[in-house]
């Protein structure tokens, strides 16, 4: 059985990633792959950490504050 796999990066990440797999004469459905297929042998691979000062700076952000007012409306609403 084959899936497709949807991933947004920013533009500038994605051609770095498709540039160094082209370095190494590799297709990105390859490095994917082998990376799916190793992250569930091992899901310890991957760590995530979250930077509180950038959090904090994104919390505080008119963006977030307009995107919570909106939630807070829906969710009113319902």
């Amino acid at each position: 059985m084959n899936t497709s796999l949807l991933v947004r990066v920013n533009k500038d990440i994605k051609e770095q990633f498709e540039a160094q797999a082209k370095r190494q004469g590799v297709s990105m459905t390859f490095l994917l792959k082998t990376f799916m297929e190793t992250y569930i042998e091992n899901p310890r691979i991957v760590r995530s950490v979250i930077d509180e000062e950038v959090l904090d700076t994104l919390w505080l952000s008119e963006k977030a504050d307009h995107s919570l007012k909106s939630l807070s409306s829906t969710l009113r609403e319902k």
